[in-house]
């Protein structure tokens, strides 16, 4: 508050005092209509923003609901589906659990025969099996014996056979080749004892003719004569014709004697060769029997090992798959069993927990709701009294607007050459202007530091609205000042 000197002691001073009272009074005025003014301005913008806010809240609120709502229909409808999902597990589980106790007593069952006679009847037939087996291999040992013997003493049979026959063909082929030879030879002397016989004759009776003195022969030559005569030839000529004759017959009959022995000659070397030819092939094929003999004997004698090894192996498979069904078995059961507790045990713990869930979510649900309804109820009781107290200072804010003439308002001007110019006049010149007509300069390079002046009116600007700025205003030239002031409205 400004500071008043007062000087009681003359009417001067007095009327000082009053006078300052008076713009005091006025100052303090508009002060108080510039609050009052801050104050409605405030007042709307509150109320725009509460409005707003209760917009704002209302559509929350609306969105909450339906939000809540949905969440709470699909948390239904979860809890609906759980429930079928889990009551029909459940029956799966059931139906499981009863099948798998149907399969393990069934198992069970067998398994128990198994420990006893089942037991003791696969022992049997595995003994059994193993009696048989040994038996054939003794069978088939045996065999294999007999069939070495057999066949050892068949080929020896049939080589000491072969070798007779073969002695005996060739002895006999022999035999005949001699027969046949000598025979040839009998034929050729007895060829040749013919043809000297008959060179013999023929030569007798040409030397009977030439130079015989028979009386009988010598009538064969008259008649000779005389038929050689009759037949007017020579007989000079036809002696030695039948000379010419007789010694060609003989060396035709040479010829073919030389030729036929020659012929036998060669019948009986390809004889010979023939017969050597067939002794070959029949010791040939006589040593390939014994060679095929000696083979299938090998052959047989390792088909016997390899069936004698086989069916070792297989006696000794069997045994050890037998033993290794019976551990499968046994651990198999033990898995089932197990594998059962715990899916009863899982099953068990798992619908505790679904009955648990259950219950938390409907106390979750049921507390949800509750807590929206009382949320609900608080918001409409805080809306309700906002919205009265709003309407309560709004109808305080239209009876001040209608008591007051005047708007209190605040704007930044600059200082050219130590003055200001306001947009509208003051209601009341410089009385209207407020804060003892100040204006505020803040020094931005002095750490924002703020400075007030005083000012005055412009008397040569007839607008009202120019006023001077005193305390070195030069120093404040292009610096943005504030300054209120009362702006006169309409009613």
């Amino acid at each position: 508050m400004a500071i008043i000197i007062r000087n009681k002691s003359t009417i001067l001073g007095l009327s000082a005092d009053l006078l300052a009272l008076q713009a005091a009074n006025a100052l303090e005025a508009s002060a108080r209509a510039a609050a009052d003014t801050q104050l409605a301005a405030d007042l709307s913008t509150e109320a725009s923003a509460r409005a707003a806010a209760d917009t704002t809240l209302t559509n929350n609120l609306a969105g909450e609901v339906t939000r809540a709502t949905g969440a709470e229909t699909t948390l239904t409808n979860g809890l609906a589906a759980e429930v079928s999902r889990a009551t029909a597990a459940e029956g799966v589980l059931t139906a499981d659990l009863a099948s798998e106790v149907s399969r393990a007593s069934g198992v069970e069952g067998v398994l128990g025969d198994l420990t006893t006679a089942v037991k003791t009847n696969l022992v049997a037939a595995i003994n059994s099996e193993k009696s048989r087996a040994m038996f054939a291999e003794s069978t088939l040992t045996s065999n294999l014996g007999a069939l070495q013997t057999y066949v050892d003493t068949t080929v020896n049979e049939a080589i000491t056979d072969l070798t007779a026959a073969i002695a005996t063909e060739a002895a006999d082929r022999a035999t005949a080749v001699t027969a046949e030879e000598n025979l040839r030879i009998a034929a050729v002397n007895a060829e040749e004892t013919a043809r000297i016989a008959a060179d013999t004759l023929l030569q007798g009776q040409i030397n009977n003719i030439v130079s015989n003195v028979d009386p009988v022969a010598l009538d064969s030559l008259t008649e000779i004569v005389a038929a050689f005569r009759d037949m007017d030839g020579d007989l000079a000529a036809s002696i030695a014709a039948l000379g010419t004759q007789s010694q060609s017959a003989i060396t035709a009959e040479e010829t073919r004697a030389m030729a036929a022995e020659t012929a036998i000659a060669d019948d009986l070397a390809a004889e010979v060769s023939d017969r050597q030819a067939a002794i070959t092939t029949v010791t040939s094929a006589l040593n390939t029997e014994v060679s095929d003999r000696q083979a299938a004997i090998t052959t047989v004698t390792s088909a016997l090992t390899a069936e004698t090894t086989r069916a070792s192996a297989a006696e000794g498979v069997l045994t050890t798959d037998l033993a290794s069904e019976v551990s499968r078995a046994t651990a198999a059961e033990g898995v089932l069993t197990t594998n059962l507790a715990g899916e009863v045990t899982r099953a068990t713990a798992a619908e505790g927990t679904l009955t648990t869930n259950l219950a938390g979510e409907v106390t979750r649900a049921t507390n949800a709701e509750a807590a929206i309804a009382t949320d609900l109820a608080t918001e409409v009781s805080d809306r309700t009294d906002a919205d009265a107290a709003l309407q309560t200072a709004l109808d305080d804010e239209i009876a001040a607007r209608k008591a007051n003439t005047s708007l209190p308002v605040m704007e930044s001007r600059i200082v050219t050459s130590g003055k200001i110019v306001l947009t509208d006049k003051p209601q009341g010149g410089i009385n209207g202007v407020l804060n003892f007509a100040t204006v505020r300069w803040f020094d931005s390079a002095n750490s924002g530091v703020a400075y007030d002046a005083q000012i005055i009116e412009d008397t040569t600007d007839t607008t009202g609205k120019t006023f001077t700025i005193l305390l070195d205003a030069e120093d404040w030239n292009g610096n943005s000042v504030f300054v209120q002031y009362l702006k006169a409205i309409a009613v």
